[in-house]
């Protein structure tokens, strides 16, 4: 069903479950990650980047052990033969994902490797199908400036536009929020986008596919649209007459 939008100045996009399945992340990248690591350490050890994120990693290892955990000890140089310190970078690694850990030596190893894939042509961003013609008519044809707000690093969020299934999308995007601004879900994150972009409150249109960030987003002054997609949680049927739906991008009608 088509809903009726007044043209806003600005639409801030969430990616998982809204330009993206949810179980992309999931299900591709940190799958990737588990499959070839080893790859990317024999083919890039060495480089700089990575030596350093490497020695960010055993300052971690011993923030872990104060903390009194026993997490696999990355040998240091000298200690054993090149291979033998790949493999152990392989063990933290490893464990480190399985224990669910969110530090920032292990996001930026995760990062390279991602960056690796993604050059590497193993690795498309998913981007639904219906969010290319969308994005290039709201920016090209009514000239709203579009933002992407993600719990992803800006990074990740930049890697996953710029090598998409549909191409590099990033010239229709001006500018990507993270975490680092503030949680999706609390107002205040909103009105600190509105300041930084220059953009009335009611002048902005939020699409995501949570209703906690949607709430958030509503109580900031701004305009919100769920977005149902594939694998996405079920939405209550109170939720479902909270707020307007759309299943597609194609489903905004702006006047």
């Amino acid at each position: 069903m088509s809903i009726k939008v007044k043209r806003p100045s600005a639409i801030i996009l969430d990616i998982e479950g809204t330009t993206t399945s949810v179980e992309f992340v999931s299900r591709v990248l940190f799958p990737y990650i588990r499959t070839h690591l080893k790859k990317y350490l024999n083919e890039c050890w060495g480089q700089r980047p990575l030596m350093i994120t490497i020695d960010r990693l055993r300052e971690q290892i011993k923030i872990e052990q104060d903390g009194g955990s026993r997490v696999p000890r990355i040998l240091n140089t000298g200690e054993g033969e090149e291979e033998e310190i790949r493999r152990s970078v392989i063990a933290n690694i490893l464990w480190q994902m399985d224990e669910k850990k969110n530090n920032a030596a292990l996001k930026q190893l995760q990062i390279l490797v991602w960056v690796y894939g993604y050059e590497k042509q193993h690795i498309k961003g998913h981007v639904f199908d219906d969010v290319p013609p969308a994005l290039h008519s709201w920016k090209r044809e009514l000239n709203i400036k579009l933002y992407l707000y993600s719990t992803g690093m800006i990074v990740v969020q930049q890697l996953l536009f710029s090598c998409s299934t549909h191409g590099n999308l990033l010239p229709l995007i001006d500018d990507f929020f993270d975490v680092l601004l503030g949680s999706k879900r609390d107002f205040k994150s909103f009105k600190k986008i509105s300041t930084k972009i220059e953009e009335a409150e009611d002048s902005i249109l939020f699409l995501t596919d949570n209703v906690k960030e949607a709430k958030a987003a509503l109580q900031a002054g701004c305009k919100a649209l769920l977005v149902v997609r594939p694998g996405n949680k079920p939405l209550t049927e109170n939720e479902k007459t909270e707020f307007k739906t759309i299943k597609s991008f194609k489903d905004i009608n702006i006047v």
